[in-house]
C-alpha cells in the first residue's frame, strides 16, 4: 500500500528534515539531505513524505535538524519516534 506516512510541519527557526531507519524508499523520501531529500524551510516550511511502508518490522525516524550543522538539537527536542509495520498477509 503507498500512503503518505507523514508531513512534517517544521515550526522551528531552522531547517529540518526527517530521515527514516530501516526502509526500502527512495533518496527523495529518505530524508538525507546528502542523498537528495529536500529540506522543509523554517519557520512553517512543510514536507510530504510518500512511500510504501516495507518492509515489515520496527522502524524509526528522526530529524536531521539542519542537516551536518546541529544533529543534537533534534535529539534533544525529541525529534524522533518509532512504528510497527505489519506483514501484509499475517496483520
Amino acid at each position: 500500500m503507498h500512503l503518505p506516512l507523514r508531513q512534517d510541519a517544521n515550526d522551528t527557526g531552522a531547517p529540518d528534515i526527517i530521515h527514516w531507519h530501516g526502509l526500502h524508499i527512495p533518496s527523495r523520501e529518505d530524508g538525507s539531505a546528502e542523498e537528495g531529500s529536500p529540506m522543509s524551510a523554517p519557520h512553517g516550511g512543510v514536507q510530504r513524505y510518500a512511500f510504501t511502508a516495507r518492509p515489515a518490522g520496527f522502524r524509526w525516524y528522526h530529524s536531521h535538524t539542519y542537516a551536518g550543522h546541529n544533529l543534537n538539537r533534534a535529539m534533544f527536542a525529541g525529534e524522533f519516534g518509532f512504528f510497527m509495520i505489519d506483514p501484509a498477509h499475517s496483520p
